[in-house]
């Protein structure tokens, strides 16, 4: 497999001009080098550098990159193409697949599950999508249960736009044949000009893995910081992590007996604080919630899409997010008018029992032993009993009125962001 790192931009916003901004340094080695030694953790050697500003000092600085364990050829813009352009002057160089990444970027990612994924649809190519704390000054991508891109959200968005945090990561396996769509002899991005163009042959591919932007001067302090905690050397699907498993209703958002429109959503600020608190450790924020409205004809999957496109907008707009978000739409009885009858049915996903546990564990490589699960109702938390995972609850929602089995052991919090700070505390003593 090859790549293809995108090294063109001026590194205005991080006021540089004695260098390119992918030679900026965090900790003695260069936000390059980072990106070769994580390519190499999935058996990618074979790179090309498309550079642009100063690009004699990257040349100079790699060479064919034999001391950094690769093979580097690289290439200067004969002018600014902008990122997808710029392919047309190396489509001799490319393989029949190639990832591309930009040079901006710190990452830990699992690049071999990528290209899996990317092998067995029919696509022309995947984009990696990834949540992030800054969701309304992204681009922003949408797409259906089988992952095939809807439509693409680039910013800067509306006021009151509402959609799901699935960012645009700027990490994209493609194949060849995509050169064909680039318009010669004008500048084109992929993001802006291309993909928009190929929604049909699109796959987004979901990851919680760290992947940040450091593409401001801010950004490269905070990347400075990321270096040696255990969110950036955990982060990929390579290493067993931990996550913080947390119910909806009466846990995140108030519980008011059913959520079935998304006006119906009010978030407490302990809420956003609490998921902000968990982004900036090394757990996961994952949200499991049931559903059953669905399978009972009060709302459809649609209107829970909007539901959760609201809840991942605020959270974002507090600077948080849900690494994923797990729902369950089945209900086992009957009796509803307009019910669903292909979703009334007994399933493994309802808690209390384990799916989308299990779902989640193995979507994102997780130590569940070591994980913790967060909700109002005693008998949610008996989930415990069939999974081994630590469990929390909580006195908001429903959690004042549950009488937990003495034998059980739990911790038990006010609300979400005591709850969260309990159990971090506890992870560090």
């Amino acid at each position: 497999m090859q790549a293809v790192i995108l090294n063109g931009g001026f590194g205005k916003r991080l006021g540089l001009s004695s260098k390119p901004k992918p030679m900026v340094k965090l900790s003695g080695k260069t936000l390059l080098e980072y990106s070769i030694d994580n390519l190499k953790l999935s058996g990618i050697k074979d790179l090309i550098f498309l550079n642009g500003f100063m690009s004699e000092k990257i040349e100079s600085y790699y060479g064919d990159g034999k001391k950094f364990g690769v093979n580097i050829s690289h290439h200067a813009e004969s002018k600014p193409m902008g990122t997808a352009g710029a392919f047309l002057e190396i489509a001799d160089k490319l393989q029949d697949n190639f990832v591309v990444i930009y040079g901006d970027l710190l990452f830990n990612f699992d690049f071999n599950r990528l290209i899996n994924f990317s092998k067995l649809n029919s696509g022309i190519g995947s984009i990696v999508t990834h949540p992030n704390n800054h969701p309304f000054d992204s681009d922003l991508i949408s797409f259906d249960e089988n992952f095939k891109i809807q439509k693409i959200f680039n910013k800067p968005h509306k006021k009151n736009f509402l959609a799901r945090n699935d960012v645009n990561s700027a990490i994209y396996f493609l194949k060849k044949e995509i050169i064909n769509f680039i318009p010669k002899n004008s500048q084109s991005d992929w993001i802006k000009d291309i993909f928009p163009n190929l929604l049909g042959s699109l796959y987004a591919y979901p990851s919680s893995e760290f992947i940040f932007d450091v593409g401001t001067r801010k950004r490269i302090n905070i990347a400075r910081k990321y270096i040696s905690s255990k969110k950036y050397t955990l982060g990929s699907y390579h290493n067993k992590r931990r996550a913080i498993f947390i119910d909806r209703d009466g846990v995140i958002n108030e519980e008011v007996n059913g959520v079935y429109n998304y006006n119906q959503l009010k978030i407490p600020l302990f809420s956003h604080k609490a998921i902000k608190k968990i982004n900036n450790s090394e757990y996961l924020a994952i949200c499991v919630t049931n559903q059953p409205g669905i399978a009972k004809g009060f709302f459809s999957i649609d209107d829970l899409n909007m539901i959760h496109a609201k809840l991942d907008t605020e959270l974002g707009a507090n600077g948080a997010y849900l690494d994923d978000l797990f729902f369950c739409p089945h209900h086992p009885e009957s009796g509803w008018d307009g019910e669903k009858i292909e979703l009334k049915k007994k399933c493994n996903c309802r808690k209390p029992m384990p799916g989308m546990f299990i779902e989640a564990s193995n979507k994102h490589n997780l130590d569940l032993k070591n994980s913790y699960f967060i909700s109002d109702t005693a008998k949610d938390l008996s989930v415990s009993k069939k999974i081994d995972i630590n469990i929390a609850l909580v006195e908001t929602g429903y959690g004042s009125l549950q009488d937990m089995n003495t034998n059980t052991k739990y911790l038990k919090a006010k609300n979400l962001y005591e709850a969260v700070k309990k159990i971090l505390k506890n992870s560090n003593d």
